[in-house]
């Protein structure tokens, strides 16, 4: 019986090993959201939504009993181009922890960066995507406590299955755990 608990586990940290050997992995020296060169930088004119205590509650309710959240009917949906950088810039929403980014990714791993948000503040309103996204990162210019956070839709107006991706330090992706996304939120607990 030894001998073939010896081989179980052998064997299993073989298959762990070559898993593990397939997971990229993202270099230290790279602080920033990857794969956004290429995108182009739009200054956000719009409407502004700034999450209240109400709407973070509900949301964060939402999470503990795998419920729904409602969208505030005064959040706007903003319908975001593949290949774009949407810079809130200086908004009257409060920073903290500098320049604050939530990517989507077309692929898993933030690979195929779809679009971003820059300089959010304490929210973003609903962010549409034109295409599924497969993984999501969340950056902060420096190490901070609240920090952004991005939930994330199955629907494009921010309905349907969610989920929820955080940062840890400055930056952090996440893969979804449904088949994709179509709309987030970025917010920051101001």
């Amino acid at each position: 019986m030894a001998v073939m608990t010896k081989s179980l586990l052998t064997v299993w940290l073989c298959l762990a090993g070559a898993l593990a050997a397939t997971i990229p992995a993202r270099s230290e020296e790279a602080k920033a959201p990857l794969d956004t060169a290429g995108l182009k930088v739009v200054q956000y004119e719009g409407p502004r939504y700034e999450m209240t205590k109400m709407d973070l509650e509900s949301l964060q309710e939402s999470w503990r009993t795998g419920g729904n959240w409602d969208r505030p009917a005064d959040m706007p949906i903003i319908e975001l181009e593949a290949g774009t950088i949407l810079d809130f810039g200086n908004s009257t929403l409060a920073k903290r922890s500098g320049q604050h980014t939530i990517t989507a990714y077309s692929d898993w791993n933030c690979q195929g960066a779809i679009s971003q948000v820059s300089n959010f503040g304490c929210g973003t309103g609903c962010i549409a995507l034109p295409q599924t996204g497969l993984s999501g990162s969340v950056g902060q210019e420096f190490h901070g406590n609240p920090y952004p956070t991005m939930d994330v839709w199955t629907g494009t107006d921010c309905t349907g299955t969610k989920q929820h991706f955080g940062v840890v330090d400055t930056w952090s992706c996440s893969n979804t755990n449904t088949n994709g996304f179509r709309s987030y939120v970025g917010w920051y607990n101001c």
